[in-house]
C-alpha cells in the first residue's frame, strides 16, 4: 500500500475509524471509573551517626560507610515487623501485608537519605503511613543492630527529615492515561477494519480501475450531475460544462474505434439495471444527430422500456409489432424534435423478449436500419438477462456502461464474459456517474487522471467578456448568445430517411413517420441488397 492510498483510505472510512477512537475512549473511561482511588504521600529520612551528631554540618560530612548503611535500611521498610510497627502508629484496620505492599523506599545515590512512599485509599492514611513508616524501620533497625532490644543513642539511627505532607488527588485512576490507551486501541482497531474494507472493495471509481480489469477502451467518463440524469421528458442538451463535454467525447471516441469500418448498429447495455445505460442511449443518440448524421434509436428493452417515456412519444405500437409482423417498420419510426433523430419504441411487452430479439426477424431490421442511419439500442442488462446478448450478435458491437460507486469489477468481467462467450465485439466502456467534487476526487482519485472540466472551462474553452462568459456556461457554445437557438425539424416524405430541411419547424408532426422503405417498395425497385455490407455500399453510391 503506497502513501497515498493510506491517505485514501483513512479519508474514505474516516467515520468508522474515528467511531472507534471514540468507543474505545469511551470504554475506557468508564473502566477507570470503577477502578478504586489511591492516594500518594512521601517522607524523607537521612541516616546519622554518632559522630556526626545529627546536625547539618554532620551530614555534610557523611561518608561512604554511612551511604553504606542507608542501603541496607530500604529492604526493611517491606518486611512483617515493620508493616506491624506501622499499623500500630496508625491505628488501621488494614492488614500488616496490604501495609507492606504499600510502602516503597529508595537512597538518594549521593547522600544518605531515604524516599519513603505510601500509597493508601485515602489521603489521610497515606499521609500518615508514609510518617509512621520512618519510625518504625529507625525503630526496627535499632533493634537489629543491639540484639532486638531498643537502645537509647544508637551509634547509627534513622531520624525523620521531612514529614510527609497532605495529598490534593489520586494519584490513580489516571483518566487521561485511561482515555489515551482506549483512544489508541480503538484507533488501531478503526484502521484495521478500514484496511479490510478498502480491500474487499471493488467498486469502480476510475478509469485506473477499469484498466485493472480490462482491456477494452474507455470511450467517456460522465460526471455526476442532474444534467445526465434520466427525467420525464425529451432528453435535452443538458446545462452542466462537463456532461456537454463528456457526450461529445463520447460522440468523437466512437468514431474512431474501428476507423476502416464504422460502426452502425450499437448495443448499449450495462452489467445491472439503474446504471444509466437509457440515459446515455438517448443523449449519445441526440448528439450523433446535432452532428449532422441520421440516427435511430431502437428501444430493445422489452422488459422496462424507457425512450418513449424520455422523448414523449406513443409507445403503445412499436418494435414487437414489427418483429411479429403485425405492422411494417416505417410506421412505428418516430420523428422527435431533433433534426436527424428518429426513435422506434418497445411497443407492447412480450412474454418471450428473448427469443424476438434473438430471431432472424430482429436481425432483418437492423441491417435495413443501418444501410440509412447509425442504430442506437437500448438493451436490457447482461447479467440479469440474456437479451443484450442476443442483440449484440447482430450489431457491430456492444458499450458497456459502468456506474462509478456501484457496479463491481466481478460484475463488469461476468457481463464481459456473457458477450465474449458469443463472441460479439465490446467497443469500449462509458463511466457513468463519476465524481466531479473535490472530497470525491481526494477519496477515490480523478476519475480521468486530473482532467478538471472546471479548470478547462474557465481558462481554454471560454474567453474575452465576463458576460458572455457566464451566459457561454449557462448555454454551451458563444455563438447561441448571439444568434437564436432554433430547433428545426426535418421535413418528411414517404420513403427512405426523411433528408433535412432548410425550413425549421417549431413543432414535430404527430403520429409515426415513414423513415425506411417497405419490403414491397424495395422489391419493386429490384435492388434488394443482398447483405449488411452491400446496403450500405449501395446507400453510399445513392449519397
Amino acid at each position: 500500500m503506497t502513501v497515498s492510498d493510506f491517505l485514501r483510505m483513512t479519508i474514505r472510512h474516516a467515520v468508522l475509524i474515528a467511531a472507534c477512537a471514540v468507543v474505545g475512549a469511551v470504554i475506557a473511561f468508564g473502566v477507570a471509573l470503577t477502578r478504586p482511588q489511591v492516594f500518594e504521600a512521601s517522607a524523607l529520612g537521612y541516616v546519622v551517626t554518632a559522630s556526626t551528631g545529627g546536625d547539618a554540618q554532620g551530614i555534610s560530612n557523611l561518608n561512604t560507610a554511612t551511604l553504606s548503611v542507608a542501603q541496607t535500611y530500604v529492604p526493611l521498610f517491606g518486611t512483617q515487623s515493620v508493616a506491624e510497627g506501622v499499623a500500630e502508629r496508625t491505628e488501621t484496620e488494614d492488614s500488616a501485608g496490604a501495609i507492606a505492599g504499600s510502602l516503597e523506599a529508595t537512597v538518594d545515590p549521593n547522600m544518605p537519605i531515604i524516599t519513603v512512599v505510601a500509597r493508601a485509599e485515602t489521603a489521610e492514611k497515606a499521609q500518615q503511613r508514609a510518617n509512621a513508616a520512618i519510625e518504625a524501620v529507625a525503630e526496627e533497625a535499632n533493634k537489629m543492630q543491639n540484639g532486638g532490644e531498643v537502645r537509647e543513642n544508637p551509634p547509627v539511627t534513622l531520624e525523620p527529615y521531612q514529614n510527609a505532607g497532605l495529598p490534593g488527588s489520586p494519584v490513580s485512576p489516571n483518566y487521561s492515561a485511561f482515555v489515551l490507551a482506549g483512544g489508541g486501541i480503538g484507533l488501531l482497531l478503526g484502521y484495521s477494519f478500514a484496511y479490510y474494507r478498502f480491500r474487499i472493495d471493488t467498486r469502480i471509481r476510475t478509469t485506473r480501475d477499469l484498466e485493472a480489469i480490462t482491456e477494452h477502451p474507455n470511450l467517456a467518463v460522465l460526471p455526476s450531475a442532474p444534467a445526465v440524469k434520466r427525467e420525464e421528458g425529451l432528453i435535452d442538451e443538458p446545462d452542466d460544462f462537463a456532461a456537454r463535454e463528456a457526450l461529445r467525447k463520447l460522440r468523437t471516441n466512437l468514431r474512431y474505434v474501428n476507423v476502416d469500418s464504422p460502426p452502425q448498429a450499437i448495443v448499449i447495455t450495462s452489467s445491472f439495471q439503474g446504471e444509466g445505460k437509457s440515459t446515455i442511449a438517448g443523449n449519445l443518440a441526440r448528439v450523433v444527430a446535432e452532428s449532422g448524421q441520421r440516427v435511430v434509436l431502437v428501444d430493445a428493452d422489452l422488459r422496462r422500456p424507457t425512450v418513449h417515456h424520455s422523448f414523449q412519444v406513443d409507445g403503445t405500437v412499436g418494435l414487437t409489432q414489427v418483429i411479429a409482423g403485425a405492422v411494417d417498420l416505417s410506421q412505428v419510426i418516430t420523428a422527435t424534435p431533433v433534426e436527424g433523430l428518429f426513435v422506434i419504441p418497445a411497443g407492447q411487452l412480450p412474454p418471450n423478449p428473448s427469443e424476438l430479439l434473438g430471431s432472424r426477424k430482429m436481425k432483418e431490421i437492423i441491417e435495413r436500419l443501418s444501410a440509412e442511419a447509425l442504430v442506437i439500442i437500448d438493451a436490457p442488462p447482461l447479467l440479469p438477462v440474456t437479451d443484450a446478448v442476443l442483440l449484440s450478435v447482430h450489431t457491430d458491437g456492444a458499450i458497456v456502461v459502468v456506474h462509478a460507486g456501484e457496479t463491481t469489477q466481478e460484475h463488469l468481467t461476468r457481463a464481459f464474459g456473457n458477450l465474449d462467450k458469443v463472441g460479439s465485439p465490446i467497443l469500449g466502456t462509458v463511466l457513468n456517474q463519476s465524481s466531479t467534487k473535490a472530497i470525491g476526487r481526494l477519496v477515490y482519485g480523478d476519475a480521468e487522471y486530473g482532467y478538471g472540466y472546471g479548470k478547462y472551462q474557465k481558462s481554454y474553452y471560454y474567453y474575452g467578456d465576463k458576460k458572455l462568459r457566464k451566459k457561454a456556461s449557462k448555454t454551451g457554445s458563444v455563438e447561441e448568445i448571439t444568434q437564436p437557438a432554433v430547433r428545426p425539424v426535418p421535413s418528411y416524405r414517404s420513403s427512405g430517411i426523411p433528408s433535412t430541411s432548410d425550413t425549421p419547424h417549431s413543432e414535430p408532426p404527430t403520429g409515426a413517420v415513414p423513415v425506411i422503405p417497405s419490403a414491397d417498395a424495395t422489391a419493386s425497385n429490384g435492388t434488394a441488397p443482398s447483405s449488411r455490407r452491400e446496403a450500405r455500399a449501395q446507400q453510399r453510391r445513392k449519397t
